[in-house]
């Protein structure tokens, strides 16, 4: 379901997503399994699976490691779990971070997602103030436009510039720019695997 969503609304296949359902949750849901759930509130795809893993879980006990505030060398904040290497998961100590998930936050968070899922939005995304959000598909429109100028540019220049500062999918980023291209906001011409664009003047 998720692999033709995405090809319907973004253009594109992804074989990288596989059959969780009949491989990863038979696993989770084992009565004698050790759970510990990682995740950072900076990360909407992170964000997200953690509640529908409280969700699907039903009350089944589970630890978690909050990484939301794990910052760098250079004391930036890690946007994503998945950033943190081995040897920086151990020199911050994060392991003995572990905590229950007891039952305030297990009931939050249920709320925050049951919410989130009645809206049934298209993409949610993390604000400043680590609110996880419903949004539109053309919520990174005018970002987007915003770094394209009237010069030829590659696409994956600014899906790049985003990128170095956003936890958000590269799919998506290049899917809004075809479509502001199609839309006529953007021109585009050929030059290899994605066109480069520029604004179209008024």
């Amino acid at each position: 379901m998720r692999r033709t969503w995405i090809s319907d609304h973004l253009g594109y296949d992804n074989p990288d997503i596989t059959d969780d359902e009949q491989t990863f949750w038979p696993a989770v849901f084992e009565q004698e399994t050790s759970r510990i759930a990682w995740v950072s509130k900076r990360s909407a795809r992170e964000y997200c699976g953690f509640l529908e893993y409280l969700r699907r879980l039903d009350g089944l006990p589970t630890q978690m490691i909050d990484t939301t505030d794990a910052r760098d060398l250079g004391g930036e904040f890690f946007r994503t779990t998945g950033e943190i290497s081995v040897s920086q998961i151990l020199s911050l100590g994060l392991p003995g971070t572990v905590r229950e998930v007891n039952a305030d936050i297990r009931s939050d968070g249920l709320a925050l997602w049951e919410a989130l899922r009645a809206d049934n939005s298209e993409l949610r995304v993390v604000d400043g103030a680590l609110t996880l959000a419903s949004v539109p598909l053309s919520f990174y429109d005018e970002e987007i436009v915003s770094l394209v100028t009237s010069d030829w540019q590659p696409m994956a220049r600014i899906v790049g510039d985003i990128l170095e500062r956003k936890a958000v999918d590269d799919i998506l980023l290049f899917s809004r720019l075809y479509d502001l291209v199609d839309a006529g906001v953007l021109a585009q011409r050929e030059a290899g695997r994605h066109p480069d664009v520029k604004r179209v003047s008024p």
